[in-house]
């Protein structure tokens, strides 16, 4: 799910098939703001809510002003 294997790899110094592909994602930090939901959010940076959720280990839709959201963005 998270991609563990992938340090192990490099911890090992073994070239994973991942690491010889340029990389075309982004992690953006995003802070809430009074109005924000996870809806709008994911509409202005063009991500899904469960992507949001699942990145950020939220049960719910409930976000609160001053939460640091992280969003993986995918160019």
């Amino acid at each position: 799910k998270y991609n563990l294997d992938s340090c192990d790899n490099e911890v090992l110094r073994k070239k994973t098939k991942q690491n010889n592909k340029k990389n075309t994602t982004k992690i953006k930090t995003y802070i809430v703001k009074k109005g924000d939901t996870l809806f709008d959010i994911s509409n202005r940076f063009n991500v899904t809510v469960e992507s949001i959720k699942e990145y950020n280990g939220l049960d719910s839709d409930i976000i609160i002003i001053g939460q640091e959201l992280y969003l993986h963005l995918i160019k």
